[in-house]
């Protein structure tokens, strides 16, 4: 029986031995294993072997250490040594091997056919090592026969030969697998790419159904139901808005990954990306009964220049991730000035900071939070949910913007997010002087009656810097023996009551003020909720109350509420004074000149038809696309219209579709076609150009820039100047009605900048008013309807014709809600859609009511 040669596998791991001996056993070797240096180190001093396999990384004595002890022993250091070991590609790994005096090293995993080939050769290497052991042995015992052992030198020296040969040849196998390493890594990026392009494609052939499902749901929810059904649908709504999250993240991230994702730089209004936050996210934090604030000072400015779609994103995901990670306590979005503002330079440096009072977490936590598909650890998965994608996305939206999140955080206490980007600054919009709103609020005293210390706080700052006296109390029973106390020396005309609070909530603090005081020593109460005051638990009492603010409270809001609640008789009458300036407007004549207007909402065609005709065009209407494409075609041989003015969004056939088919025509080629459309964002500017469309006049319509445009293609240099439109309005202003004053007295409604808008034309404006309030009377009731039935394109059209013609008559604040609501239409998610229902209700109601009282 021949003997077998030996050969030592050192290795910690039972399975990575079991694996080697399965590899090596048809060597017809004899494999002895150790499972760690020490072990290793007794084998080879009772063992020769003719090579060894060691294993790096172990606990106690690693593979260098062992290999530097066998190789300075003089009995083993002629054994060849071969370290197995993970880390191949890290350069330093191999060098410490090489110089330790390792003649080689594999690769983890093992490619068993280069381990094979190793073995044979280092086998046939021991064995002709050994045969000059024999050789050695005769020369010294007979020296008489040299010349069998020159011939035996001579096999040695062909046998030597031959290794070295074998060693290049798998040096250069070696360098042969290193290409295609390579290779394989090309490939799995290209993978990679072509994985992220399928979960895109993929989250949009998903939430297609999805939606459907949701708003049937929906449907299905207003319904009668037993508890056990209704249970059950809302776990079946849960489960599919998480769903829909996850797709959303996913889509995000693939998107990224692709690098499809572009940052876009459009004018914005800050305000209106933090009211869009709060909408979403407030009645999740009233829910836990959590204090969401919103921190931002009057002199962080709103119109700015950047991606509002992805700010809000951020910010949402942070104000989200905190409300989901806190029991108790609160949730502070902060805005501040990173650096302060110079007038020589046309950007801003903002830092925004998301503060919570949450579980925290520990360093090692902090490490995992940037990971794709991770979270702290894998107990917060099972018991918060989510896809641990929302903050990678974060990082990753703040590096395409040049800026990065940092987080700082302790278990127990909470976590704090913040970031910085620097934004354009955009035309900023007047501002009322503190000076005039301060003389006419000098008057006013308001308690803030609030248990939370933060909201105290900030909403005292915003009051004061109106030039109104404020003073908090923090507690229902403070309250009423605050007002009390006052009624001797200056009583209190507001109160400013949050809902929320222990012992006696809002409406207990409210209603005991009202039995135990007269009535004409009553202030006025506002009451204070995340709830909007459309919510059946608050409708019972709408007698009690004399308005309704929001929470968070953003400064824009709290004046507009001062301005009802206090400045009910003269405020208009000031802001009068503070818009007196020179407005005149160079109005073109165009005597002769024929334009097609394709509009389809009533409204928008009116206010149109008014303001061409006052620059003398002659004017044709169509109602949508269709009716366009019939009229262009049919008289294209005549050239009938100098210019047509094309709105987007119509039914039957869009303002895009309807380009194109004009466009066909080679007649046609030339003709101007301004696009009027409300979404104002680059890429829907690029769609108009795409379609063929010579210009873009944004909505709502701003008579000068649409007179303007209409010069520049119809190429006339007759003009007049409309009269200083402040004049017309104090003209105008002496010979109103009462009536006729106080419909323009509406609450959220800039009736000036309305009237500036329509030509300076103030009857017809009232005119628009009175329509508007007629067709507009139940139009959230038409959205749910809409939405209800699935008619996704049908509710989207109604909330755009409502946000272009609210913006028209100056009804800023409705513009801007009807604006986020037309966005979440399109996100198609039913949970933010009526979060977003509640604010357009909140704006339109008390204008309609206001104008059909007055008209």
């Amino acid at each position: 029986m021949s003997h077998k040669h030996k050969l030592l596998v050192v290795d910690d791991e039972p399975h990575n031995l079991y694996t080697m001996r399965r590899i090596i056993e048809p060597m017809q070797v004899e494999i002895i294993e150790a499972r760690s240096g020490e072990e290793a180190l007794r084998a080879l001093l009772n063992n020769d072997f003719f090579l060894v396999l060691m294993d790096v990384q172990m606990p106690g004595m690693s593979g260098f250490e062992a290999a530097s002890l066998v190789l300075d022993n003089p009995k083993t250091a002629h054994i060849p040594i071969v370290f197995v070991t993970a880390n191949t590609r890290e350069e330093g790994v191999a060098l410490r091997g090489y110089k330790t005096g390792a003649v080689d090293y594999l690769s983890k995993p093992v490619d068993p056919i280069v381990l094979l080939a190793k073995i044979r050769v280092f086998r046939e290497l021991w064995s002709k090592t050994i045969e000059l052991k024999q050789t050695n042995l005769q020369l010294a015992e007979v020296n008489r026969e040299q010349s069998k052992l020159n011939q035996e030198l001579v096999k040695a020296s062909e046998s030597l030969a031959l290794t070295n040969h074998q060693l290049k040849q798998e040096v250069a196998d070696r360098l042969a697998a290193e290409q295609a390493l390579e290779e394989a890594r090309c490939q799995a990026d290209s993978a990679n790419k072509a994985k992220s392009a399928f979960l895109a494609n993929m989250s949009h052939e998903i939430r297609t159904p999805l939606g459907a499902i949701t708003g049937y749901l929906h449907l299905i929810m207003q319904s009668q139901l037993t508890s056990r059904q209704q249970e059950y649908l809302n776990k079946i709504k849960l489960s599919a808005n998480n769903l829909l999250a996850v797709i959303n993240d996913i889509l995000d991230f693939s998107k990224i990954e692709a690098d499809k994702l572009e940052i876009e730089s459009v004018p914005f209004d800050l305000d209106s990306v933090l009211h869009n936050v709060s909408d979403v996210v407030a009645f999740k934090a009233e829910d836990k009964q959590l204090e969401l604030v919103i921190d931002c000072p009057q002199n962080i400015p709103c119109n700015l220049v950047g991606d509002p779609l992805r700010l809000g994103q951020i910010l949402l995901n942070l104000v989200s991730n905190a409300v989901k990670f806190t029991n108790k306590g609160e949730i502070v979005l902060c805005i501040r000035l990173a650096s302060e503002i110079k007038t020589t330079d046309p950007r801003v440096c903002i830092q925004f900071s998301v503060q919570d009072t949450g579980i925290g977490m520990d360093d090692s936590q902090m490490a995992k939070l940037f990971q794709p598909f991770s979270q702290a650890d894998s107990s917060t998965t099972r018991q918060y949910g989510g896809t641990g994608l929302g903050l990678v996305i974060c990082q990753k939206l703040l590096g395409l913007m040049g800026s990065e999140l940092k987080v700082e955080s302790a278990v127990g206490k909470g976590s704090q997010f913040n970031f910085t980007l620097n934004f354009d600054l955009g035309d900023q919009a007047p501002i009322v002087s503190f000076e005039r709103l301060n003389a006419c609020f000098e008057q006013a005293n308001v308690l803030v009656v609030d248990d939370h210390q933060y909201s105290r706080t900030i909403l005292v700052n915003m009051l004061r810097s109106f030039g109104v006296n404020a003073t908090t109390v923090d507690s229902g029973n403070k309250a009423i023996k605050e007002v009390k106390k006052a009624l001797d020396s200056k009583p209190y005309n507001l109160l400013l009551v949050d809902w929320r609070m222990p012992e006696l909530d809002g409406l207990q603090t409210i209603q005991a003020l009202k039995q135990q005081l007269p009535e004409p020593s009553l202030p006025k109460f506002i009451l204070m909720s995340a709830y909007q005051f459309d919510s059946p638990e608050l409708q019972q009492y709408d007698a009690l109350l004399n308005g309704f603010l929001a929470k968070p409270v953003s400064s824009s809001q709290l004046l507009e509420t001062l301005q009802a609640s206090l400045l009910s008789a003269d405020f208009n009458e000031f802001i009068d004074k503070r818009t007196h300036t020179d407005q005149s407007i160079e109005i073109p004549d165009f005597s002769g000149k024929k334009v097609l207007l394709v509009e389809d909402d009533a409204l928008n065609q009116e206010i149109a038809l008014e303001l061409l005709n006052q620059v003398n065009l002659t004017v044709d209407l169509a109602e949508n696309g269709q009716q366009a494409v019939d009229c262009i075609i049919r008289n294209a041989e005549f050239k009938t219209y100098d210019i047509v003015l094309m709105d987007c969004q119509m039914p039957i056939m869009d303002g895009y579709q309807a380009t194109k088919t004009i466009r066909q025509h080679e007649s046609c080629k030339h003709l101007p076609i301004i696009a009027m459309t409300a979404n104002a964002m680059t890429s829907d500017k690029e769609k108009c150009r795409a379609a063929g469309m010579t210009d873009h006049v944004a909505k709502p319509i701003d008579v000068e820039q649409l007179y303007k445009t209409l010069q520049l293609y119809l190429n006339t240099d007759n003009s007049f100047a409309l009269q200083d439109q402040s004049s017309v309005q104090q003209t105008g202003a002496k010979t109103h009605t009462n009536a006729e004053q106080s419909i323009l007295d509406a609450p959220g409604l800039n009736s000036d900048e309305g009237i500036r808008m329509l030509g300076g034309q103030d009857k017809f404006y009232r005119k628009m008013l009175v329509q508007f309030a007629e067709q507009n009377s139940g139009v959230v009731e038409t959205i749910k309807t809409q939405l209800s039935a699935g008619h996704w394109e049908e509710a989207h059209r109604t909330t755009h014709n409502l946000k272009s013609v609210s913006g028209s008559l100056g009804a800023e604040t409705l513009y801007q809600v009807a604006s986020q609501l037309e966005n979440k239409i399109l996100g198609k998610n039913i949970d933010d859609i009526q979060a977003a229902l509640h604010p357009v209700q909140q704006h339109v109601t008390p204008i309609i009511q206001h104008v059909k009282k007055y008209s």
